[in-house]
């Protein structure tokens, strides 16, 4: 992962942790915008949609972040 993403992560992961998830939400759907593997997005885009009351949509995203590690243990603990 390249540093302006990983970067970009980190900023959106403090949003989250501060309850700012509209905006965490969006950072995350960009950086999947432009890296489209990011497993940490997904990961982290389903625990925005679990926390605001999305289901459904949290588990898509927890299931691609699967799909393209299926050896992650936070996006199998989060589904």
């Amino acid at each position: 992962m390249n540093k302006k993403i990983e970067h970009r992560l980190i900023n959106a992961f403090a949003m989250q942790q501060k309850g700012l998830l509209a905006e965490a939400e969006r950072e995350y759907v960009s950086i999947i915008q432009t890296d489209v593997d990011n497993v940490h997005a997904y990961n982290l885009l389903g625990v925005v949609c679990l926390n605001t009351g999305r289901p459904l949509d949290a588990e898509a995203y927890l299931l691609k972040a699967i799909e393209l590690d299926s050896e992650d243990a936070d996006s199998h603990a989060n589904l």
